[in-house]
């Protein structure tokens, strides 16, 4: 048995469904048929481990060489995870790659990376989104598929392709909204939640455009994750490839269509009970422009307010770092009011202006550390800086991701 390929085009267009429902997950089964053509065997296969580092994996990789879609920065792969010395099949998988070409190893780590980012900023935002709808207003759950980068060679010592590996979504392939404006209005589940036990008060399809809106009020307009796209199953959104739109665009990647993205979401958008429920409303986006919803303090104005006069509150412990660490109130102003705005563990929030870093709670207005960054930062979703490096082995042409954990005094 393998994976029947029944996608008819290589192209999604932007809106149509992709029939993934007769994928079939193979385990416990054998097939060489990559052997004849159809699959690019892969048999060193590294994946990584948390910190950074790539890991070596006792398994195979089998990947088809016909690609099954493409979205704006990446090619899509089924593929198959074979044992180490026999053709048994343990687990399909997806796997992604890169549609541009990349110089070198440093390159196509930095961009995997990203990827993953938004993956995480994501999947962060969808846990905080379900929890505010469990009590008096239940609906659906939004869950972001994990993804995990590899390094795979198809003979020792050869040369190394990276990809993204995420889980196989199995089911009918919608997209609910894209990157660009599109809202998808024709869809409604093929199972009433009450076949599964559940009763809701929302409807399904308002969730994933309740979802958009809700992100671009959580980070006070900074941001708005959109071009969501996946499975529904067993009362359950099963997300992948998020697009971010930021106030800085290209922040994160090359989708990030800016403040463009943002403004085209909601020039399509209409609030649904849902949005009402969370208290949401269609004037968000001009009450983010006239507000200081992008700085985190209701009241503010980003264009007329002095740098001088922006709010910051650093807390006790913050404060002492200011000290230790040289560094003025103002530069914690400008960061505030220039910087980038990117989401921490615990809904901290961190913004970064000319080397000068300034953590605050998930209000924005008390500050809990503050620091001056030392070296380029791969990973953004610490609240501490990490010194990278891409390592390449002359020999070899293996690389790895080396990180420097911070010190103690780095928080």
């Amino acid at each position: 048995m393998c994976i029947r390929d029944r996608t008819r085009e290589s192209v999604v267009p932007q809106g149509k469904q992709r029939d993934l429902k007769d994928v079939t997950r193979e385990t416990n089964t054998t097939r060489s048929s990559w052997c004849q053509g159809e699959f690019n065997l892969y048999t060193e296969v590294w994946a990584t481990v948390p910190g950074g580092e790539f890991e070596r994996l006792d398994r195979r990789l089998a990947v088809r060489k016909a690609s099954c879609g493409e979205g704006g920065e990446r090619f899509v792969y089924r593929a198959l995870f074979l044992a180490p010395d026999s053709n048994k099949v343990l687990a399909a998988k997806i796997v992604k790659e890169s549609k541009f070409v990349m110089k070198s190893n440093a390159e196509n780590a930095e961009f995997h990376s990203k990827c993953r980012t938004v993956h995480s900023i994501a999947g962060k935002l969808a846990t905080t989104f379900n929890s505010l709808t469990k009590g008096e207003e239940p609906c659906s759950d939004i869950r972001f598929v994990e993804g995990t980068v590899l390094q795979c060679s198809q003979e020792p010592h050869g040369p190394r392709k990276w990809f993204f590996l995420e889980e196989l979504l199995e089911g009918d392939y919608l997209k609910w909204n894209n990157n660009n404006g599109y809202v998808r209005a024709d869809w409604s589940p093929s199972k009433p939640a009450k076949q599964f036990g559940l009763v809701k008060r929302h409807e399904d399809a308002d969730v994933p455009q309740a979802f958009s809106h809700w992100s671009f009020r959580w980070s006070r307009g900074r941001m708005l994750v959109c071009d969501l796209q996946g499975v529904f199953r067993n009362s359950e959104f099963v997300l992948t490839d998020p697009v971010i739109h930021s106030t800085k665009k290209g922040q994160y990647g090359r989708t990030d269509r800016g403040q463009k993205g943002i403004d085209n979401f909601f020039l399509t958008h209409t609030c649904n009970a849902l949005c009402q429920a969370l208290g949401l409303k269609d004037t968000e986006q001009q009450d983010a422009k006239h507000s200081s919803s992008s700085l985190g303090c209701p009241g503010e104005s980003t264009s007329s307010i002095r740098t001088s006069l922006v709010s910051v509150e650093p807390l006790p412990h913050c404060a002492q770092r200011m000290g230790e660490r040289a560094i003025a109130k103002q530069q914690l102003q400008s960061a505030r009011k220039h910087g980038t705005m990117e989401l921490q563990h615990n809904d901290r929030r961190m913004y970064e202006h000319k080397g000068v870093v300034y953590i605050t709670d998930p209000s924005g207005r008390k500050g809990v550390t503050a620091y001056k960054r030392v070296g380029r930062r791969l990973s953004v979703l610490g609240a501490s800086p990490y010194a990278w490096a891409v390592v390449v082995s002359p020999h070899t042409g293996f690389s790895c991701l080396l990180y420097t954990s911070p010190s103690p005094r780095d928080s």
